[in-house]
């Protein structure tokens, strides 16, 4: 037996604090949208992005994204609200990348 894929979503900090995320939980479980092919993956983890430069903590979100892949997890789901428009798009996605993690993202790659 295959072992299933292991996914966490990452959210906009600022943005997850007005939203339940449904649609985007609803499109990672239907595997619709940037989440295409991933309909049997399980939900492992939210989490947000750390929020803008003057709040983020570098050896925080390693640690965070350490953590996930000691559980398994190895693909990061970006919300719809984290986009190329963000002044921290960049940073997202290097530190992603830098630590391994596989991103599905309608606007990546």
């Amino acid at each position: 037996m295959t072992a299933m894929e292991k996914i966490a979503v990452l959210a906009c900090r600022n943005h997850a604090q007005r939203c339940t995320m449904a649609s985007c939980l609803s499109a990672l479980q239907k595997g619709e949208r940037a989440f295409a092919g991933h309909a049997e993956a399980a939900l492992a983890a939210v989490l947000d992005c750390g929020g803008c430069q003057d709040v983020y903590d570098p050896e925080n979100m390693a640690k965070k994204l350490s953590r996930l892949q000691a559980e398994g997890v190895h693909t990061v789901a970006l919300t719809g609200c984290v986009k190329p428009d963000c002044t921290c798009w960049e940073r997202i996605i290097s530190t992603l990348l830098a630590e391994g993690m596989q991103i599905l993202s309608k606007d990546v790659l």
